[in-house]
C-alpha cells in the first residue's frame, strides 16, 4: 500500500502526457484498504491540494470519511470530477452539492484539464492562505482581546493606584501641614502645660485626639480618664539614643484605635516634642544660670560694668545702677559715675588705673553751713579693667570694677597715725623712765634746800618755784607712764574720775595751745569716786579729745574753734560731755571713736554721738554753728 505523498491525487489513471503535473495515482482499493484497516493517524491521508476522481469514486461509502480527513488536514482541498455524458445529471448535482466540486470535466485529455488543475491548486493555496490569515487574525484578535483585558485591568489598577496615591498625597499634605503647625506650636510654647494644650488643639481636627499628655521624670501620673474608654498611644521621648526624657501620650475614643500610619505620624511629632523639651530644659538652665550670675553680679558691693570700646555701658550690677541713678545701659560710664563730659584723664581700658575727683557736698552741709559745702571733699577710685572677647568676630569688651578707696585711704592714714602714736608712746615711756630718776634726785635736793632755808630768805620763793616745776614734771612723767602701762597691769580700783579727765586734758594741752584752740572745762570741785580702770578710762577720754582736736583742726582753720569738756555728777553715775565745732558727727569715722566706745561699754556705760545745731536753721545766719556732742555715761559702781 502506497502512502499519500503528493499534493495532487488522482483516482483516475493519468495519461502519460500529464506526467509533468506531478500527480500521484491512487486506487480506490488503496483508499478502501487505508480506511477499512483503520491505520494510525500517521498512515492516514496526508493533506493534499487537489483530488481527481470519477462519480463512482465519490459515491463510495468510505469516501465521505476520507474526504472529511482531507478537509480536516487541508480545508482548501479541491475536487475535480471527470464525468461522461452517460452520467446522470441529478447524480452529478448531488455530488456537487455534497462536496463542492471545483470543476467538472468530460475527459482528462481536454486542453483545459491542465489549467483546471493549476486553478484548483491555486484555489487550494488561496483558501489555505485565507485560513492561515484567518487563524492569524483570530489569534491576533484573541491576543488583542487578552491585551485589552490586561490593559483594562491595568487601567483599573492604575486608576485605583492613582486614587490611592492622590488620597495618600492629600493625607501626606494635610499631615505635613499638621506636622508643621504642631512643630511651630510646640517650639513657641513656654512650658510643658502650654505645649500639651497647643498640641491638643492642633491634633483635635486631624486625628480626633482628645488629649495630649507629656510625662517627664518629675511626673508619674497618667491622665485620670478610664483606660477602657480611651485609645492610648504612648511614645518614648529620647534626648540622645539612650537618655530617656519622658513619654508623650495621645488619647482619643476607644472606638477609633490608632493605625500604623498614625503611629508613624505621632512618632514624628514626638521627635519635635523631644527637641522642644530639650530647648525648654536648656532655656531653664540658661535662665537659672543667668539669675545666679546676675545675683552674684549684684552681690558685689562695688560698681561693676561691661564697657564697650566707646565707653558705653553694656551690662552693670545694682551697685552701678544705684550710683548712676538713671538708665545705665547704652550710656557713657564717665557720665553716669563721675558727671564728666569726656573720658577720665587717666582712664586706660584693659588695665588698672586710679582717678581722683571732687565729691558733691552733703545735703546736711548745705542746710547747716554753706561755706563748708562750698569746699568739696575729694574721692579716690581704683578702677580694675580687664579685656573680654567672647567671639573673635565681635569687638572687645571691658570688665570694669570701680572701688571707692577714699575711706580705705582715710583708715590707712588713721592707722599710720595710730602707729605713730604707739611709737611715740613707746618713746615717751622710755623718756619717762629715763627722766623719772633724775627728777627724783632734783626734787630731793630742792626739798632739802627748802628745809635748810627760812621763809624770810630772799631765795626761798625761787626754791618754791623750783619745787613746783619739778612736781609738774613728775606729774607729766607719771601720766606718760600711766598711758604706756599694760592693761593687764591696770587693776580695777576706786579712784577720782577727775584724775582720768586731767590726764587726758594734759596730753592735748600743748597741741591746743600751739594751734590756738580754746579748751573749756566744767569739772566739779569735789571728788568724783568711781570704780574701774584708771588707765583705760584715761585712754578713752584722750582718744575722744584727740579726735575732737583733729576734727577742729580740719574744719578750715576757724578762728572760733573750741573744745568743751563738761563733767556732771549724778547720784548713781557720772556723765561726761565732749563738744567741738569741727567736722561734725557724720565726718568722724576715725578709729579712736570705736576704741573709746569699746572701753566705755566694757565699764557697763553708754556711749552716744550726736550733732546739735546752734544759731537757728537759716543757712545765711552768721551765728549758725554745728556742735558734735559725745556723751559718756559711767556708773559709779560696777
Amino acid at each position: 500500500m502506497s502512502a499519500i505523498k503528493r499534493s495532487i491525487l488522482s483516482l483516475v489513471p493519468i495519461p502519460k502526457s500529464l506526467d509533468h503535473l506531478d500527480i500521484q495515482n491512487i486506487s480506490l482499493d488503496e483508499l478502501h484498504a487505508s480506511f477499512v484497516a483503520a491505520p494510525p493517524p500517521t498512515l492516514r491521508p496526508s493533506p493534499c491540494d487537489v483530488l481527481i476522481g470519477q462519480p463512482r469514486h465519490f459515491q463510495d461509502a468510505l469516501f465521505g470519511d476520507f474526504w472529511t480527513g482531507l478537509r480536516a488536514a487541508n480545508r482548501g482541498t479541491q475536487l475535480i470530477l471527470v464525468a461522461t455524458s452517460n452520467d446522470p445529471i441529478p447524480q452529478l448535482m448531488d455530488l456537487h452539492c455534497r462536496y463542492s466540486i471545483f470543476r467538472v470535466l468530460e475527459r482528462m485529455e481536454e486542453a483545459d484539464f491542465e489549467w483546471s488543475v493549476f486553478e484548483a491548486v491555486e484555489q487550494a493555496k488561496l483558501i489555505q492562505q485565507n485560513e492561515q490569515l484567518q487563524l492569524l487574525v483570530n489569534d491576533q484578535i484573541l491576543r488583542l482581546k487578552a491585551l485589552n483585558v490586561e490593559l483594562e485591568e491595568r487601567v483599573v489598577k492604575r486608576q485605583h493606584y492613582l486614587e490611592e496615591s492622590r488620597r495618600k498625597s492629600l493625607i501626606a499634605q494635610f499631615r505635613w501641614s499638621t506636622l508643621r503647625q504642631a512643630t511651630e506650636r510646640i517650639h513657641e510654647a513656654g512650658s510643658i502645660a502650654e505645649m500639651e494644650r497647643q498640641l491638643t488643639e492642633v491634633l483635635r481636627d486631624t486625628l480626633n485626639i482628645t488629649q495630649v499628655r507629656i510625662v517627664v521624670p518629675q511626673q508619674s501620673s497618667l491622665p485620670q480618664a478610664p483606660v477602657s474608654d480611651l485609645a492610648v498611644h504612648r511614645v518614648r521621648l529620647f534626648q540622645d539614643e539612650n537618655i530617656l526624657l519622658g513619654y508623650a501620650i495621645f488619647l482619643r475614643e476607644a472606638s477609633w484605635p490608632f493605625s500604623a500610619d498614625e503611629k508613624d505620624f505621632l512618632q514624628k511629632i514626638s521627635e519635635g516634642i523631644s527637641l522642644a523639651i530639650r530647648r525648654l530644659n536648656q532655656l531653664e538652665l540658661s535662665r537659672s544660670l543667668r539669675e545666679q550670675w546676675q545675683a552674684t553680679f549684684n552681690a558685689v558691693s562695688d560698681p561693676i560694668a561691661l564697657i564697650s570700646p566707646q565707653y558705653e555701658v553694656i551690662q552693670c550690677n545694682s551697685a552701678f545702677a544705684e550710683r548712676a541713678r538713671a538708665h545705665a545701659l547704652g550710656e557713657k560710664c564717665y557720665q553716669l559715675l563721675f558727671d564728666r563730659d569726656q573720658p577720665c584723664a587717666h582712664c586706660q581700658l584693659g588695665s588698672g588705673f586710679r582717678l581722683t575727683r571732687a565729691a558733691a557736698p552733703r545735703a546736711s552741709e548745705l542746710l547747716t553751713e554753706p561755706p563748708r559745702a562750698a569746699e568739696r571733699l575729694t574721692e579716690t577710685w581704683d578702677v580694675h579693667s580687664q579685656s573680654l572677647q567672647v567671639n573673635p568676630d565681635e569687638p572687645v569688651m571691658y570688665f570694669n570694677q570701680y572701688r571707692n578707696i577714699t575711706e580705705q585711704m582715710k583708715m590707712e592714714s588713721q592707722l599710720i597715725e595710730s602707729a605713730k602714736l604707739a611709737e611715740l608712746g613707746i618713746i615717751g615711756s622710755s623718756i619717762a623712765h629715763e627722766l623719772n630718776n633724775p627728777l627724783g634726785g632734783i626734787l630731793s635736793f630742792v626739798q632739802m634746800m627748802k628745809m635748810d632755808m627760812k621763809p624770810t630768805d630772799p631765795l626761798y620763793p625761787d626754791i618754791l618755784e623750783m619745787e613746783q616745776g619739778v612736781l609738774r614734771c613728775r606729774d607729766i612723767v607719771q601720766n606718760l607712764l600711766g598711758f604706756t602701762r599694760s592693761n593687764s597691769m591696770d587693776e580695777r580700783q576706786t579712784f577720782d574720775f577727775r584724775q582720768a579727765v586731767q590726764r587726758a586734758l594734759s596730753l592735748i594741752d600743748l597741741q591746743t595751745r600751739a594751734h590756738g584752740i580754746q579748751v573749756r572745762r566744767q569739772i566739779p570741785d569735789h571728788p568724783l569716786m568711781i570704780t574701774g580702770h584708771l588707765n583705760l578710762l584715761s585712754q578713752a577720754l584722750a582718744n575722744l579729745l584727740q579726735d575732737s582736736l583733729l576734727s577742729v583742726r580740719q574744719a578750715f582753720h576757724r578762728p572760733e574753734a573750741h573744745i568743751e569738756v563738761i563733767v556732771i555728777d549724778y547720784p548713781d553715775f557720772i556723765e561726761t560731755q565732749v563738744l567741738d565745732n569741727g567736722l561734725g558727727a557724720e565726718n568722724s569715722p576715725r578709729i579712736s571713736i570705736p576704741l573709746a566706745q569699746r572701753i566705755v561699754l566694757d565699764h557697763q556705760g553708754r556711749f552716744e554721738v550726736s550733732t546739735s545745731r546752734v544759731g537757728g536753721g537759716d543757712p545765711r545766719s552768721k551765728v549758725n554753728k554745728v556742735l558734735r556732742l559725745v556723751k559718756i555715761i559711767l556708773p559709779k559702781k560696777i
